[in-house]
C-alpha cells in the first residue's frame, strides 16, 4: 500500500513551501528517472532536499527555476551520489518540475543559499 498521498509539500530554507504534485512526480519524474520508482522511498527524500538541502542554486538556463541538492549517502544509499529536485518558482507557487541523480554539483549554477555547518 503506498502510504505517499499528492500533492505534498515541503518548506525550503528560505521559507517558500514548495509542492510535489502526483501528475509531476509519476508523469515526468518516475517516466524519465526510473531509479526513482519507488515512490514511498523517494517522495520523503525529495521533500527532505528541499527542507534541508546542502545548497540550492539558480539555474543556470531557467532563472525560475532553483535547484536543490542532497547527498544521497546522508539517506543511507550507499553511493557516491547527489539528488537534484528543480523548484520553478511563480508568482503563485513554487513547484518541483523535475528530480534526478547527478555524480557531481555543478560548478556554473549561482548559489543561492549553502548550508552552514
Amino acid at each position: 500500500d503506498p502510504v505517499t498521498s499528492f500533492p505534498v509539500s515541503a518548506t525550503d530554507p528560505l521559507g517558500q513551501q514548495v509542492t510535489l504534485t502526483a501528475a509531476r512526480w509519476f508523469d515526468h519524474i518516475v517516466l524519465k528517472h526510473p531509479e526513482l520508482s519507488d515512490t514511498d522511498r523517494w517522495v520523503p527524500v525529495v521533500l527532505a532536499v528541499i527542507r534541508d538541502p546542502l545548497v540550492i542554486t539558480r539555474d543556470k538556463s531557467r532563472p525560475d527555476r532553483r535547484c536543490f541538492y542532497r547527498p544521497v549517502d546522508d539517506f543511507g544509499l550507499r553511493y557516491r551520489a547527489y539528488l537534484r529536485v528543480v523548484v520553478e518558482d511563480s508568482a503563485s507557487e513554487a513547484r518541483v518540475i523535475t528530480a534526478h541523480l547527478i555524480s557531481r554539483l555543478p560548478s556554473k549554477e549561482i548559489l543561492l543559499w549553502s548550508r552552514t555547518v
